[in-house]
Protein backbone atom coordinates (compact mmCIF):
# COMPACT_ATOMS: atom_id res chain seq x y z
CA UNK A 1 0.00 0.00 0.00
CA UNK A 2 2.88 2.59 1.01
CA UNK A 3 3.76 1.96 -2.94
CA UNK A 4 0.50 2.81 -4.16
CA UNK A 5 -0.86 5.76 -1.79
CA UNK A 6 0.57 9.30 -2.77
CA UNK A 7 0.19 10.36 0.85
CA UNK A 8 2.06 7.04 2.60
CA UNK A 9 5.01 7.78 -0.01
CA UNK A 10 5.34 10.89 1.31
CA UNK A 11 5.01 9.63 5.05
CA UNK A 12 7.17 6.71 3.91
CA UNK A 13 9.76 9.12 2.06
CA UNK A 14 13.45 8.74 3.56
CA UNK A 15 14.86 12.34 5.24
CA UNK A 16 18.30 11.11 3.06
CA UNK A 17 16.17 11.08 0.06
CA UNK A 18 13.67 14.68 0.77
CA UNK A 19 17.16 16.43 1.72
CA UNK A 20 18.07 15.08 -1.56
CA UNK A 21 15.51 16.33 -3.86
CA UNK A 22 15.51 19.77 -1.43
CA UNK A 23 20.02 20.24 -2.97
CA UNK A 24 18.19 19.04 -6.62
CA UNK A 25 15.46 22.15 -6.38
CA UNK A 26 18.28 24.27 -5.01
CA UNK A 27 21.05 23.39 -7.72
CA UNK A 28 18.44 24.11 -10.80
CA UNK A 29 17.23 27.14 -9.76
CA UNK A 30 20.54 28.39 -8.17
CA UNK A 31 21.58 28.14 -11.78
CA UNK A 32 18.72 30.38 -13.31
CA UNK A 33 20.08 33.38 -11.28
CA UNK A 34 23.62 32.78 -10.86
CA UNK A 35 24.38 36.28 -9.73
CA UNK A 36 21.61 35.31 -6.82
CA UNK A 37 19.99 39.38 -8.11
CA UNK A 38 16.35 38.10 -8.04
CA UNK A 39 16.48 35.13 -5.30
CA UNK A 40 18.68 33.06 -3.30
CA UNK A 41 17.73 29.25 -2.59
CA UNK A 42 18.87 27.66 0.29
CA UNK A 43 18.08 24.28 1.84
CA UNK A 44 17.03 24.50 5.47
CA UNK A 45 16.07 21.67 8.14
CA UNK A 46 12.41 21.79 9.09
CA UNK A 47 9.16 19.29 9.26
CA UNK A 48 6.39 17.95 7.77
CA UNK A 49 3.33 18.01 9.26
CA UNK A 50 1.87 15.04 9.03
CA UNK A 51 -1.13 15.23 11.56
CA UNK A 52 -4.49 16.01 11.45
CA UNK A 53 -7.65 14.17 12.64
CA UNK A 54 -6.40 11.68 15.22
CA UNK A 55 -2.88 12.73 15.33
CA UNK A 56 -3.22 16.82 15.57
CA UNK A 57 0.18 18.05 15.39
CA UNK A 58 2.73 14.91 14.26
CA UNK A 59 5.68 16.10 12.48
CA UNK A 60 8.21 14.41 10.52
CA UNK A 61 11.75 15.76 10.04
CA UNK A 62 12.32 17.20 6.58
CA UNK A 63 14.49 19.38 4.49
CA UNK A 64 12.91 22.27 3.17
CA UNK A 65 14.09 24.82 -0.23
CA UNK A 66 14.18 28.13 1.27
CA UNK A 67 13.98 31.19 -1.30
CA UNK A 68 14.57 34.88 -0.65
CA UNK A 69 13.50 37.28 -3.06
CA UNK A 70 12.20 40.43 -3.52
CA UNK A 71 8.62 40.89 -2.91
CA UNK A 72 7.71 37.68 -1.46
CA UNK A 73 3.72 38.14 -0.77
CA UNK A 74 3.65 38.90 -4.30
CA UNK A 75 5.69 36.28 -5.70
CA UNK A 76 3.17 34.14 -3.05
CA UNK A 77 0.38 35.02 -4.63
CA UNK A 78 1.48 34.59 -8.34
CA UNK A 79 2.69 30.83 -7.30
CA UNK A 80 -1.52 30.22 -5.98
CA UNK A 81 -2.64 31.69 -9.40
CA UNK A 82 -0.55 29.58 -11.09
CA UNK A 83 -1.64 26.25 -13.47
CA UNK A 84 -1.22 24.39 -11.68
CA UNK A 85 -1.04 26.59 -8.28
CA UNK A 86 1.97 26.42 -6.48
CA UNK A 87 1.15 26.53 -2.35
CA UNK A 88 4.65 27.43 0.15
CA UNK A 89 4.81 28.72 3.31
CA UNK A 90 6.21 32.00 4.39
CA UNK A 91 8.69 31.82 7.04
CA UNK A 92 11.49 34.30 8.36
CA UNK A 93 11.06 36.17 4.75
CA UNK A 94 11.68 33.52 3.05
CA UNK A 95 9.15 30.72 0.99
CA UNK A 96 9.37 27.27 2.30
CA UNK A 97 8.61 24.48 0.15
CA UNK A 98 8.49 21.10 1.05
CA UNK A 99 9.32 18.36 -1.32
CA UNK A 100 7.97 15.58 0.94
CA UNK A 101 4.66 17.26 0.25
CA UNK A 102 5.62 17.06 -3.72
CA UNK A 103 5.34 13.80 -5.97
CA UNK A 104 8.15 13.19 -7.97
CA UNK A 105 6.03 13.57 -11.68
CA UNK A 106 5.29 17.02 -10.68
CA UNK A 107 8.69 18.24 -9.85
CA UNK A 108 9.25 19.69 -13.19
CA UNK A 109 6.56 21.51 -13.31
CA UNK A 110 7.29 23.09 -9.73
CA UNK A 111 10.63 23.58 -10.59
CA UNK A 112 9.50 25.20 -14.32
CA UNK A 113 6.94 27.03 -12.33
CA UNK A 114 9.45 28.80 -9.79
CA UNK A 115 11.44 29.86 -11.96
CA UNK A 116 8.97 31.75 -14.35
CA UNK A 117 7.84 33.45 -10.90
CA UNK A 118 10.85 34.81 -8.99
CA UNK A 119 12.28 35.59 -12.75
CA UNK A 120 9.26 37.90 -13.46
CA UNK A 121 9.46 41.48 -12.49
Amino acid sequence: ATEEIPVWQMIAAPLERISTRAKEWQTILSSRDPSGERFKAEVWPGESAIGGGSLPGETLPSALLAIAAKRIDQVAERLRAADPPVICRIQQDHLLFDPRTVLVEQEEGLVTTLTKELMHG
